[in-house]
């Protein structure tokens, strides 16, 4: 079963600091353990009257830093900031007793609201059992969230690919979901094919993953590539693409050759049109490939591959996510923005490294990072 299948796309989950609340309005109570931060506020913070209506944001200081935070809200005309630890810190004791300011803990009331309870005391258990004064804070929502990419795991190929991709995902869980804060986790794989047994690479996600749902574009080895249609799912800021690149000319499936043909581009036009601010087309075959298969990827068909590049640049689209040669690399031109990242391999040689890649979609940007290792060793971000 695939993402489209089993994720109700329209809640968005909580991540961080839990301050990018559900598209559905939810309530919780003081103290609820779901992200939410003990906030430090500066000298002239803290002199808000009671009831007043300000605009809060944070977010990380730095990329993956879930610790640590830069807030900022407006009031009166100007603009304050301070410091934010999450929660889930055991030192956070320690941090607010050193900031010498009044210490707030925040309390999700309802969709794009929380109250915030300012007390001399951080213990959340006091303030729930006598919670103090209160201000009502509209929250400015990020639409943050994050993904994984990783192709050609190749179960059926035995125990060793087997073995490195059970590897591969225990890393992902290690450096990507926290035990601590499970709404830091990715939300999702997006697989660019050579998964080959659909049922088996599903089951492995259910056993392994932190975070098993998934959606796929077929590949050449893959058991599922005769019934799998073009389709585009939006996600929050996003829109992802899977192409079947396996049935050119119209009404033909062919696995030995992947090809990007009038058909597929003509659709493909329609769903860059007006699309969100961030697009993965995700698919097979590099339109660019190195290392192998050079010559008899998209680029076999050097026409169809240029006005599948030319459209894809002039739409904006953030990357093409692929696979097929098993060796991870990237390509851009000057033609445009768009980014090829072949993603190597989970699990099937021959390079020797495995590789997987972390989006974090933000409102305004996409930040990625790439991890890489070998079998029974930690991955090191490449």
């Amino acid at each position: 079963m695939n993402l489209l299948q089993r994720r109700n796309l329209g809640v968005f989950c909580l991540l961080g600091l839990a301050l990018t609340v559900s598209a559905q309005a939810q309530r919780y109570s003081v103290g609820t353990p779901i992200g939410t931060p003990y906030i430090v506020l500066p000298a002239t913070g803290s002199s808000i009257p009671t009831g007043e209506t300000v605009t809060l944001k944070c977010r990380p200081v730095t990329d993956y830093d879930y610790d640590n935070y830069t807030c900022s809200m407006v009031y009166d005309g100007a603009t304050i900031t301070w410091t934010a630890k999450d929660a889930y810190d055991n030192d956070v004791g320690t941090f607010l007793d050193n900031q010498g300011t009044t210490a707030v803990w925040i309390a999700p009331t309802a969709e794009g609201e929380v109250t915030v309870y300012a007390t001399a005391d951080d213990d959340p258990d006091y303030l729930a059992d006598d919670p103090p004064r209160q201000h009502s804070v509209v929250l400015v929502i990020e639409k943050i969230f994050r993904f994984t990419a990783w192709a050609d795991n190749r179960p059926s190929l035995g125990s060793t690919t087997q073995e490195r991709f059970h590897w591969v995902v225990l890393e992902m869980n290690r450096i990507l979901c926290p035990s601590t804060n499970p709404y830091q986790w990715p939300e999702f794989h997006v697989v660019p094919g050579d998964y080959d047994h659909t049922s088996q690479t599903e089951a492995e996600l259910d056993d392994y993953s932190s975070f098993p749902d998934w959606s796929r574009a077929p590949g050449n080895h893959d058991d599922d590539i005769g019934s799998l249609s073009n389709s585009s799912v939006d996600y929050k800021n996003a829109r992802f693409i899977y192409l079947n690149e396996y049935v050119c000319p119209a009404g033909t499936h062919n696995n030995s050759q992947g090809r990007v043909c009038s058909h597929i581009l003509s659709w493909l036009d329609g769903q860059l049109t007006d699309a969100p601010p961030f697009v993965f087309v995700v698919g097979h075959e590099p339109a660019f490939p190195q290392n192998r298969h050079v010559g008899d990827s998209l680029d076999l068909y050097p026409d169809d591959r240029d006005a599948f590049w030319s459209l894809i640049n002039s739409h904006g689209v953030y990357a093409y996510l692929c696979g097929h040669t098993h060796y991870y690399s990237t390509y851009s031109d000057a033609t445009g923005d768009t980014v090829q990242i072949d993603l190597g391999n989970a699990a099937n040689s021959p390079e020797s490294q495995q590789t997987f890649v972390v989006f974090e979609v933000r409102d305004t940007d996409v930040t990625r990072h790439t991890y890489r290792g070998v079998l029974d060793q930690p991955f090191e971000e490449y």
